[in-house]
């Protein structure tokens, strides 16, 4: 084995040699999740298969009033998991198809009514999470 390919979100971003047990990655940006993958190789150019791992930064100790995700400046910590557990929209007593169907994961949906409004519910999939839509927290349901 010659070394080692450090990618982040798909973008090789340093390579070290084989004898290296331990590396710093610089650059990266607070309260930010990234996906990293490890790969050996050998002399020829070779890869492994790779050793994959999701991490989020920790969030920035600098000051600020506040008024960044969340809210009021009270200390609170969100949940860096913006997964939905369940996404539901309704108009009148109709609830509506989503395309495509409702996922984790998924992040952009569509449907089709001639209704004037909308209800929507959302439920976050992790209990530190909040559900914003224009800044508002849903936290049933709203229009």
């Amino acid at each position: 084995m010659e070394g080692y390919r450090i990618y982040i979100d798909e973008k090789e971003r340093k390579t070290v040699s084989g004898n290296v047990s331990a590396t710093t990655v610089d650059g990266l940006k607070a309260d930010t999740m990234y996906a990293f993958k490890v790969t050996a190789y050998d002399a020829a150019g070779n890869e492994s298969a790779p050793l994959s791992k999701q991490a989020t930064t920790a969030r920035s100790s600098g000051g600020g009033g506040g008024s960044g995700r969340g809210g009021s400046g009270g200390g609170s910590v969100l949940s860096s998991n913006a997964d939905l557990e369940d996404l539901q929209l309704w108009a009148k007593d109709t609830k509506l198809e989503l395309s495509p169907s409702f996922a984790a994961g998924t992040t952009s949906y569509s449907t089709r009514t001639e209704a004037g409004q909308v209800e929507i519910a959302a439920k976050p999939a992790h209990a530190a999470a909040k559900v914003l839509l224009k800044d508002k927290v849903i936290t049933d349901r709203t229009n």
